[in-house]
């Protein structure tokens, strides 16, 4: 198998344990995916949004990167649930929330133990799994 058709065959693979993990919290969600499947946008009705890459490591492992997070009916566990499915899944074996910036979002991560790594000035980026 060529090497373009296991990273398509990977990312799929992680594309739809996302997909199942978010529809299982909100069947409502409108979600859109690049072609390619390198990332993809979840939108809910509730004023969620979610842009969700999915990258190809090094080691041919996909990582999960949250890189721009908005959630509607915050303080209602939505982006707890959808993180603790990243963390049961034995499909998804990296995922970060990355360009973390915001007080809201640090000390999400920081109640939830995510390892964090300051990029610059208050910027930071946190290892989900």
């Amino acid at each position: 198998m060529q090497l373009v058709e296991r990273v398509m065959e990977s990312r799929k693979e992680v594309y739809n344990q996302l997909k199942t993990i978010l529809t299982s919290i909100n069947s409502d969600y409108c979600i859109e995916t690049r072609e390619d499947l390198s990332s993809l946008t979840v939108e809910g009705q509730d004023g969620t949004h979610l842009y969700i890459r999915l990258e190809i490591m090094s080691n041919g492992e996909v990582r999960v990167n949250f890189s721009n997070i908005i959630i509607g009916e915050r303080r209602k566990g939505t982006f707890t649930a959808i993180i603790q499915g990243v963390k049961e899944s034995n499909i998804i074996k990296n995922a970060d929330i990355t360009s973390v910036f915001s007080n809201e979002m640090i000390s999400f991560c920081t109640k939830h133990k995510f390892k964090g790594q300051e990029l610059y000035d208050g910027v930071y980026d946190y290892k989900i799994k």
